[in-house]
C-alpha cells in the first residue's frame, strides 16, 4: 500500500492533468455542436478561445516532447513549450485551476532545452521556477527532478560551489526518507544516474550502493522488480565507469545483463543494451575478443528487431567503431564510427560529441592529424561546460595527439585543464 501511494503521489499530478486536458478537448468538441453555442457567434467565438487556452498547453507539451525525444530538434520543442508556458502562467493565477498543473512539467522541459542549447542561465531561470512550484513537501519526486535541472544548470556556468550546495540539498531529500522500500530503491536509482551524469561519479556509487541495498533486502522479487534492481545495477556500472574504474563497472553490467536475461529472456532491447554496456567495459579493460562477441550479439538482436534508426543502435555503433579502432581494425572503426555519425546529424544530434570524441581518438592513431585536431576541437566545443568529466576525457584524448605532434607544452596544459576539470567535480 505504502509504494502505491508513493507512486501516486509522484504521478498523480501528471495523470490529472492529462484527464483534464481530455475531458476538456472532448467537451469543446460535444459543446461546439450544440446549436445553441454554434448559433451565437460572439458567444461561439470566446467559448473557442478560452477552451484553446486550457487545451492548448497539453498539445503544445506532446508536440515538444515529440520534436525533443524524437526529433532532436531543440528549437522546434522550445517554440511550443515557451508559448505553453505563456499561456500556463495566465492559468496559474487563476486558484485552484486543474488546467495549471501542466505548466511545471512545460518549464522542466524547457529547461533541458535551454541546456541542450548552451543557455545555462535561461535552463537556471526555468529551474527556479520549477523548483518554487514543486516544493519538497508537496512531492519529493519531482522536487529532486527539478534540482537536478538546477544543478545542472548553475554546474554549466561554472558555478560549482553553488552547485555543490544544491546537490547537498538534494541528498537530505534522499536521506529523509527513510522508509527503505521499493520506491525510495527507484527514487535513489534515479538519482545517482543524475549524479553520474553531473560527473560526481563518487556521489553516484554512494547512492547506488544504497539503493542495491534496499533491493537485496526484498525477498522473492517479482519480474518487475528484478527489472528495477537491473537498472539500480546498470546504474552503479554507469557510475564506476564515469569514476574511471572499468573492471568494477564490467562486474556491474554483467550482473545486470544477468539479470535481464532472467526477466527479458536472451533476444529483446533490453538484452542487447546490457550487452552494449559489456562490450564497452570488455574494450575499456582490453577483452577484446569478447568484447567482439558481446556487441556483435547486441546488434543482432537490435537489427533483428528493427531498432537501426534508434539511439541505442548508434551507441551500439559507436561502441565497435572504438572496439576495431582499438584493436587496429581501422577501416572497420572507420565505417561504424560514421554511420553512427551520420545517423546522429539526421536524428541524434545531443549526442554528437560522442562521435567527435571517437572519431578524434581514430584520426589520431592513423596519424591524420588535422582530422583529429579538428573532431577533438567540435567534441571540446560541445562538451565544454556542460559535461565537465567528458570534457576532461576528450582532453586527455587530445593531450596524446599533440604528444604525437611533438607539441608537449600544448599537451602539457591540455592535461592540466583535464586534471582540473576533473578536481572541480569531485
Amino acid at each position: 500500500m505504502e509504494d502505491r501511494q508513493q507512486e501516486e503521489s509522484d504521478y498523480g499530478e501528471m495523470l490529472r492533468y492529462g484527464i483534464w486536458s481530455l475531458g476538456a478537448g472532448l467537451t469543446w468538441i460535444v459543446a461546439s455542436l450544440l446549436p445553441p453555442v454554434r448559433e451565437n457567434a460572439v458567444f461561439f467565438a470566446w467559448f473557442n478561445v478560452i477552451m484553446m487556452l486550457l487545451v492548448l498547453p497539453a498539445v503544445l507539451l506532446a508536440v515538444a516532447l515529440a520534436y525533443f525525444g524524437y526529433r532532436s530538434n531543440f528549437l522546434g520543442s522550445s517554440v511550443c513549450l515557451l508559448i505553453a508556458i505563456a499561456i500556463g502562467e495566465i492559468l496559474n493565477l487563476i486558484p485552484f485551476n486543474p488546467f495549471a498543473l501542466g505548466l511545471p512539467y512545460c518549464l522542466l522541459c524547457q529547461c533541458q532545452n535551454f541546456a541542450s542549447l548552451g543557455h545555462f542561465k535561461a535552463a537556471e531561470i526555468c529551474a527556479r521556477r520549477v523548483v518554487m512550484i514543486w516544493n519538497q513537501d508537496r512531492n519529493s519526486h519531482w522536487h529532486l527532478s527539478a534540482l537536478t535541472c538546477l544543478a545542472s544548470a548553475l554546474e554549466g556556468q561554472g558555478r560549482y560551489a553553488e552547485t555543490n550546495k544544491v546537490v547537498q540539498t538534494m541528498f537530505k531529500i534522499v536521506e529523509s526518507d527513510t522508509k527503505g522500500n521499493e520506491s525510495q530503491a527507484v527514487a535513489l536509482t534515479d538519482f545517482a544516474g543524475n549524479l553520474s551524469r553531473m560527473g560526481l561519479a563518487k556521489e553516484a556509487i554512494e547512492i547506488a550502493e544504497r539503493a542495491l541495498g534496499i533491493w537485496n533486502g526484498i525477498p522473492n522479487l517479482t519480474n518487475d522488480q528484478l527489472s528495477l534492481f537491473s537498472l539500480a545495477l546498470s546504474q552503479m556500472g554507469l557510475a564506476h565507469e564515469c569514476d574511471g574504474n572499468y573492471r568494477s563497472a564490467l562486474e556491474f553490467y554483467r550482473k545486470a545483463l544477468s539479470v535481464k536475461i532472467q526477466v527479458h529472456g536472451d533476444d529483446s532491447q533490453e538484452i542487447a543494451i546490457g550487452l552494449n554496456n559489456v562490450g564497452y567495459a570488455l574494450t575499456e579493460t582490453g577483452q577484446f575478443d569478447e568484447a567482439l562477441e558481446k556487441l556483435e550479439k547486441a546488434r543482432k538482436i537490435l537489427a533483428n528487431t528493427q531498432m537501426e534508426k534508434t539511439a541505442i543502435w548508434t551507441h551500439l555503433l559507436e561502441n565497435l567503431g572504438d572496439l576495431h579502432r582499438s584493436m587496429g581494425n581501422f577501416e572497420d572503426a572507420e565505417k561504424q564510427l560514421l554511420e553512427s555519425f551520420e545517423l546522429r546529424k539526421k536524428r541524434f544530434k545531443e549526442d554528437l560529441h560522442h562521435s567527435y570524441h571517437n572519431l578524434g581518438k581514430l584520426y589520431r592513431d592513423t596519424k591524420e592529424w588535422e582530422k583529429a585536431q579538428s573532431y577533438f576541437e567540435k567534441a571540446i566545443a560541445l562538451r565544454e561546460n556542460r559535461f565537465k568529466a567528458s570534457t576532461a576525457q576528450t582532453l586527455k584524448e587530445f593531450a596524446k595527439l599533440m604528444q604525437a605532434m611533438e607539441k608537449n607544452d600544448e599537451a602539457t596544459i591540455m592535461q592540466q585543464r583535464a586534471e582540473g576539470l576533473l578536481a572541480k567535480t569531485e
